[in-house]
């Protein structure tokens, strides 16, 4: 339970474990099934922030049923038909702290009927989920080998599994598209990378960055396996290139902004600017849902805003780029100029992608790197394929990608 305990290490959830003595042997395929529990453990501790995570195994006549089980916010009946679908938000409440694409309970689906088990959840809202999954028992132990064996071909031989590290889910999408042979993971951030490898196992790691911003070695020296560099298009480049904490595309979703006001230490007093009356009423409303009791001002208009800073220090400014008079970005400018306000973190909520104008700035990249440095036949490989991906003329092929 080495990876498990790894996952609650730094969190304040408690993991409890119900695993009688004497488990019968199960005919599984090792690799696939290694994925499952860490998975539902995983998205367990993620939506707990506070409690405990219970792992217990029961068997039955002609199965085995593992659940995991939360004591958290629980999930509402609408959402359970879908949860398992690709790339279905894994949203517990709007008080969710982290994103996900929800393919790795999708990728949990695929694994454990191909086993001719079945997965499932139930969940009562305020009091926690358990998901469940069994494992058929096979009644002659000597024939297990050959049932692993059988097990594996009823997978195809394409399957890949990868991660995409960026903070914006809609590159991960992109990229899924793009990669019809495989499934692909979406990590919100470098610091989840680790677990992410232990916990599913890839066959790469692609990390989408900015093209102004240099890759993180040390991170990349801890990493196992291939890593991807390169520079698609995303929302999170705003926030980069403003020098703000974080940028929403509207229509925002209530969780996304919530996770993100969260991520900013001791935020009570929120500034919105925004000459949208109708949208300022909605967050209005989103920030009436959460568990903390924010103190929130509107202003209607850039000019506003800056008088609403001087008259009271916010702890955050919600901020519209597109208004008439002084746009965003000249509040940005002057309050990024002024010592007194430079220092206030703010989240940008615009009605446009700037992805593209922003690379098109730069120059973009592509890297690939592999640990521990890559064989002559290795680079050679790469190179083969890189070149013939020109002399086909793949850039011109491919599609232009949605915008983000």
């Amino acid at each position: 339970m080495g990876i498990a305990e790894n996952l609650f290490k730094v969190r304040s959830v408690d993991l409890v474990l119900n695993i009688p003595g004497g488990l019968p042997v199960v005919a599984i395929d090792q690799t696939r099934i290694r994925q499952v529990l860490p998975n539902l453990l995983n998205n367990a501790c993620r939506f707990v922030e506070e409690g405990e995570v219970r792992l217990s195994v029961e068997v039955g006549s002609d199965t085995i049923t593992v659940r995991v089980s939360d004591t958290g916010s629980g999930i509402p009946a609408e959402k359970l038909p879908y949860i398992f679908d690709e790339f279905y938000q894994v949203d517990y409440s709007l008080r969710r702290t982290r994103e996900g694409a929800g393919l790795g309970l999708a990728i949990c689906k695929r694994f454990v009927e191909a086993h001719n088990g079945h997965i499932w959840v139930e969940s009562e809202i305020g009091k926690g989920s358990t998901f469940f999954f069994t494992l058929p028992l096979q009644e002659e132990s000597p024939q297990a080998a050959g049932v692993i064996r059988e097990v594996t071909r009823s997978f195809p031989e394409k399957e890949k599994l990868i991660l995409v590290v960026d903070p914006d889910p809609k590159v991960a999408n992109i990229i899924a598209r793009y990669v019809p042979d495989g499934a692909v993971i979406h990590v919100p951030d470098g610091e989840q990378l680790l677990p992410q490898i232990e916990c599913h196992h890839p066959e790469a790691v692609v990390i989408n960055m900015h093209p102004s911003r240099e890759v993180d070695l040390q991170m990349i020296e801890q990493v196992t396996v291939p890593v991807i560099v390169c520079s698609l298009p995303s929302q999170s480049w705003l926030a980069v290139n403003l020098r703000v904490e974080g940028s929403l595309v509207k229509p925002i979703e209530g969780e996304h902004l919530l996770s993100e006001i969260k991520r900013i230490d001791d935020v009570k007093r929120i500034l919105l600017v925004d000459d949208d009356r109708g949208f300022c009423h909605l967050v209005q409303r989103i920030l009436q849902t959460a568990d903390v009791d924010y103190d929130l001002r509107l202003v209607y208009n850039g000019r506003e805003g800056l008088d609403a800073i001087k008259e009271e220090r916010p702890d955050l400014v919600l901020l519209d780029l597109m208004m008439p008079e002084i746009d965003g970005f000249e509040v940005i400018r002057q309050m990024q100029q002024d010592p007194a306000m430079s220092d206030i973190p703010m989240i940008l909520l615009t009605a446009t992608s700037y992805a593209e104008d922003a690379l098109k700035q730069y120059n973009s990249q592509l890297s690939v790197i592999r640990p521990g440095g890559m064989r002559t036949m290795e680079v050679l490989n790469y190179l083969q394929t890189i070149t013939e991906a020109i002399g086909n003329g793949v850039a011109g092929r491919i599609p232009k990608p949605e915008p983000i």
